[in-house]
């Protein structure tokens, strides 16, 4: 029996182990995805450094960070411009990068739900 047939007749026997199954690996594939995100005419725009291999994994972070970092960035500018010292606006700064890290994990698990979904043929 075929790779293919066999994982077809797993989705049609049981979708909801096949959704779990497709929504961790594609996440352990995003664990491995590191990307920068910078500004280019004040338009943030992400630029993947590991790959995943999957563009669409790929996307799925640079996505998550493009949304998040305008809704925290202008914290960070604020506080920066507060602190001369490095360790201080560390110190500071710690509250705003643990939202934003929140921020990107939330639309980071999004996005892995809504590609798993895709792959599967899933509409919502």
């Amino acid at each position: 029996m075929s790779l293919l047939l066999a994982l077809a007749m797993q989705i049609a026997s049981d979708p909801v182990t096949a959704r779990q199954d497709e929504i961790v690996v594609i996440g352990q594939k995003q664990k491995n995805w590191r990307g920068n995100l910078k500004h280019k005419k004040g338009v943030p725009f992400c630029k993947t450094t590991r790959s995943t291999g999957d563009k669409e994994i790929d996307k799925i972070g640079c996505d998550a960070m493009i949304i998040c970092f305008p809704i925290h960035g202008s914290s960070l500018m604020k506080l920066a411009k507060q602190y001369k010292k490095k360790s201080e606006f560390n110190a500071a700064a710690k509250p705003i990068y643990a939202e934003m890290g929140n921020c990107v994990f939330k639309n980071r698990d999004q996005g892995i739900s809504e590609l798993a979904d895709k792959r599967l043929g899933i509409v919502q």
